[in-house]
């Protein structure tokens, strides 16, 4: 299986736009052979720079086999 690095800042559990984008990208790559590494940002540093809402349950939309890191960023002040 083919690896891909995909960088999303947009994505779960932060409810934008670009989250869904993101998220079902990832999840049918798997359906194509290639197996998604996603880096995104903190959950606790992104509500800020996006204004976004914070919901939980979109992270029940993300398969436990895709691998997920969270990266932290400057803190916004």
């Amino acid at each position: 299986m083919n690896k891909i690095l995909f960088i999303a800042m947009e994505f779960p559990p932060y409810q934008t736009a670009g989250c869904y984008r993101s998220i079902y990208f990832a999840k049918y790559l798997k359906f194509h052979g290639i197996e998604p590494i996603i880096i995104t940002i903190d959950p606790e540093e992104g509500y800020i720079p996006f204004n976004a809402i914070v919901n939980n349950s979109l992270l029940d939309l993300i398969p436990e086999d895709i691998k997920v890191y969270r990266i932290f960023l400057k803190k916004y002040h």
